[in-house]
This record gives C-alpha cells, sequence and structure tokens, in this order.
C-alpha cells in the first residue's frame, strides 16, 4: 500500500469518526494503537539507500576486522617463535661464556698454586744455605778491617768487638794477638775522602763497643793514615792495647 492510499483511508475513517456516533473508550485505545502501527509501517517503507550503504559499510568494516585478526594470528605466532628462538641463542651464548670463564678461573688457580711451590721451594733453598756460607756472601762485600791487640784484652771480648765492627758495616777476620808498642788506632792507606772516612767509622765504632763495655780505651782510638810504597795497597788495621777483659 502506497502513501496516497493510506491518506485515503486514514480519511475515510476521519470522516467516518467524524459522522458515526459516539464510540467507546475501548474502541477508542484499539484505534489509537491502530494509527500507531500504520505510522511504523509508513517508517519501514522509508528505508532508503543511505541507510543501506551504511549498513553494507558496517558489514565490510566487520568482516575487514576480522580478516585481520586471522591475517595477525600467524604474524604473531612467528614473531613468538622468532623471540623464543632469540633467548635461546642469547641462553646459549651465556653458557659457552659462563664455562669459559670457568675455564679461566681454573686456569689461573693453577698458575697461583704453582706460583706459590715456587716461592716456597726457593724459600726452602734459601734456608738449605748454611750460616758460614752467607757469612761469607755478606762478608765479601764489606771492607776488610784487620784487628791486632795486645795487653790484658782478652779474646773473648776481642771477638765480642769484631761482632760489633761487622754489625757496623766491616768484615774483620779472626784478631791476632800482636804487641809492637801500638797505639790504639785505625791504620788506612789510601789518602783518599772515602778511606778517610771508613777509618774514622770504624774508630767510632771500636771507642762506642768499649766505652758500652765500661772499659774505654785510654788513650781513645783514632783514625791515622799510614803512606805505603808507591803501587802497594791494604786493608784497614785496627790496633788495640788495653787491659779490659
Amino acid at each position: 500500500m502506497n502513501d496516497t492510499a493510506q491518506d485515503r483511508e486514514i480519511g475515510r475513517d476521519s470522516h467516518v469518526a467524524m459522522t458515526a456516533p459516539e464510540i467507546s473508550l475501548d474502541e477508542q485505545i484499539k484505534k489509537v494503537q491502530l494509527d500507531k502501527l500504520r505510522a511504523e509501517v509508513r517508517n519501514l517503507n522509508s528505508w532508503n539507500y543511505e541507510l543501506t550503504g551504511k549498513v553494507v559499510i558496517s558489514v565490510l568494516a566487520v568482516l575487514l576486522a576480522g580478516w585481520s585478526l586471522y591475517v595477525g594470528v600467524p604474524k604473531a605466532q612467528y614473531d613468538a617463535l622468532k623471540a623464543t628462538q632469540e633467548v635461546a641463542s642469547t641462553l646459549k651464548n651465556l653458557d659457552a661464556l659462563k664455562a669459559e670463564t670457568e675455564v679461566r678461573h681454573r686456569q689461573l688457580a693453577e698458575a697461583n698454586d704453582a706460583l706459590v711451590q715456587a716461592q716456597n721451594a726457593l724459600q726452602a733453598a734459601k734456608t738449605s744455605v748454611t750460616g758460614e756460607v752467607l757469612a761469607k756472601v755478606d762478608a765479601a762485600a764489606k771492607p776488610v778491617a784487620y784487628v791486632q791487640f795486645a795487653g790484658s784484652l782478652s779474646r773473648e771480648l776481642i771477638d765480642a768487638y769484631r761482632a760489633a765492627l761487622s754489625n757496623a758495616g766491616f768484615n774483620p777476620p779472626r784478631a791476632e794477638r800482636i804487641n809492637r808498642g801500638q797505639q790504639n788506632e785505625v791504620r788506612y792507606f789510601s789518602n783518599t775522602p772515602q778511606e778517610a772516612a771508613r777509618a774514622a767509622k770504624a774508630a767510632q765504632a771500636t771507642n762506642d763497643f768499649f766505652d758500652a763495655k765500661g772499659c774505654p780505651l785510654s788513650p781513645p782510638v783514632t783514625p791515622h793514615f799510614v803512606q805505603l810504597p808507591e803501587g802497594k795497597q791494604s786493608p784497614l788495621e785496627v790496633w788495640l792495647i788495653g787491659s779490659c777483659r
């Protein structure tokens, strides 16, 4: 039914309503419901191409979203697989690095053990050297100072003095008991500042020793230069005479 026919029908109904006798309330309600139904029918008949286009576009959008989701699922799975492989490769590299580090640590520990063993062996070799050899090596680096003594000086006292002279930086061989009317002096035979200083040092060490023993020498020991024939040299000589025991 088109709009013109519906209008004629509505007009006829209106004419009937106007000419007909008064209708009941129930019939009026039915009439209102009928008019509402007719209006809805007219709205359905007004379906046009614009609304159809909107619906089609909406359907296409839903289909496109579904297709994108369908295509995106395999890509996400691929990305997840690739990331898993990268993580596995990184873990493998870390394991290799850890193993290499452990090897380096083991090698370092072995090197340290070897060094400790070498140091222990060297220390054992040092301690195995006799005191006599060490004394000879130490004496070779010190200037010789011969000791001649006379009077009532005991050999035990002279040996203690020789130890003090050694501590002062000299190498005194075994002392000789000789009495030639000497005075207490240190003789040196090279007229150089170095040799004069060495003689003065020996004289000071000698006086300090006997002073500490409570038996100072009289006169005190002094350095004295002695001229030797040309071309001859001699180590220091310490000449002592006293009554200490």
